[in-house]
């Protein structure tokens, strides 16, 4: 197995989760194969069991921290990009959500947050699926970066906006 009982890894859209060792399984009552035990992050009262053949495909590692910092130096430069089609929109919102990439999630969280200010400005809100597919990619981003850099979940948004401040400062 590729990863280490205790270690904190990335489980597909779901989030962090801990592995917690292996065991053998039968869901069906006939076939029994080795699973991998995940504990979600901040959550004991759950446990998915994944099968250890295909553990790869579906659970990757943490980044790294200078992953997170190269991430966050690219966020100014990631375009904003909005169809206004909500099915299409709802669609590419999913797909983003699943792709393991920080610079289409950012695109994703900017996108909704420009237009959340539009709607605003206009005195209209943003529609509901819109506002979770932003919570989605928000918590999705801020267990990760929590995690990796030992900082609250609460405490992501301000050390990415001090962050990137510096970026402008420094320039």
């Amino acid at each position: 197995m590729p990863f280490e009982n205790g270690e904190y890894v990335m489980y597909g859209s779901t989030g962090i989760c801990r592995i917690d060792g292996t065991e053998k399984r039968s869901f069906d009552g006939i076939h029994t194969a080795e699973y991998v035990r995940l504990i979600p992050y901040n959550s004991d009262n759950s446990t998915y069991y994944i099968p250890a053949e295909t553990i790869g495909e579906k659970v990757r590692k943490l980044i790294s921290k200078e992953d997170i910092h190269a991430i966050i130096h690219r966020i100014p430069s990631i375009e904003i990009t909005w169809d206004n089609d909500n099915g299409k929109r709802r669609e590419i919102f999913t797909d983003l959500l699943k792709s393991d990439n920080y610079d289409r999630l950012f695109c994703l969280i900017k996108s909704v947050y420009d237009q959340r200010q539009k709607r605003m400005a206009s005195g209209k809100r943003l529609a509901a699926a819109d506002e979770k597919a932003l919570k989605a990619a928000e918590n999705l981003m801020c267990q990760e970066f929590s995690v990796v850099l030992g900082i609250k979940p609460e405490e992501v948004t301000d050390f990415i906006t001090a962050e990137i401040e510096n970026i402008g400062s420094v320039q």
